[in-house]
């Protein structure tokens, strides 16, 4: 043998055509170990791989597939891409969710069953708002409890009775003909000037609009 090259624990051997032919005849060929020959204008045909012998295997997706393992054919093309299909559907457990400014389904992308979700926000989690829970509105009204507190008063002004403290009366009243005097009491109502319009308001903060998938098997 002319050189042996070791690549942890691997061993190449470069040996020549004729080197090659007489160590397999004679049965010395190591099957833990990669021959090399020169290469050649003439076509050379490997040796079948067995139990014993290191040699050529050609693939096709009708092989029959077995764990490396047991000693078996690690993988045919098609589990080659059996594998990496599974592997890029397995970074995407169900449950998850897909977000994208692209309209392509992740169904396209990566397989599974996936649920597009519109027209809402996400939420973060908590023990208040559990995970999977929907809630919220594009636009409110609000209620008289929900409007913040105020007080309303009325103005001084013609025919409006005030009170006053002192030793000389307990009300007085305020006319145009006159001053200040002992009122002649008189049911009166008076209004207080209304405003709005009761309209919905928006609720809606800046946002980025993205397509949005849940994977749901």
């Amino acid at each position: 043998m002319a050189t042996d090259t070791k690549l942890d624990s691997l061993v190449i051997n470069y040996l020549t055509q004729s080197q090659y032919d007489n160590a397999k005849s004679e049965g010395t060929l190591n099957s833990n170990q990669i021959y090399m020959t020169p290469a050649s204008s003439s076509t050379y045909t490997l040796p079948a791989a067995t139990s014993s012998t290191l040699g050529g295997v050609k693939l096709s997706d009708s092989t029959s597939s077995t764990s490396s393992t047991s000693g078996g054919i690690a993988a045919t093309p098609a589990a080659v891409k059996a594998a990496i299909a599974e592997a890029k559907l397995a970074a995407w457990p169900i449950g998850s969710i897909y977000m994208s400014v692209n309209s392509t389904s992740p169904a396209n992308l990566f397989g599974g069953t996936w649920e597009r979700i519109s027209d809402t926000f996400l939420f973060a989690a908590s023990s208040s708002y559990p995970a999977g829970s929907t809630g919220g509105e594009f636009t409110h009204k609000l209620t008289q409890s929900e409007l913040p507190n105020y007080s309303l008063s009325v103005a001084n002004g013609s025919n409006v009775i005030r009170s006053k403290t002192g030793s000389s009366a307990d009300a007085y009243v305020q006319t145009q003909s006159s001053g200040w005097g002992i009122p002649n009491w008189e049911s009166k109502t008076v209004a207080v000037a209304s405003g709005g319009s009761g309209a919905a308001h928006n609720n809606m903060p800046p946002y980025l609009s993205v397509w949005i998938w849940k994977r749901t098997k």
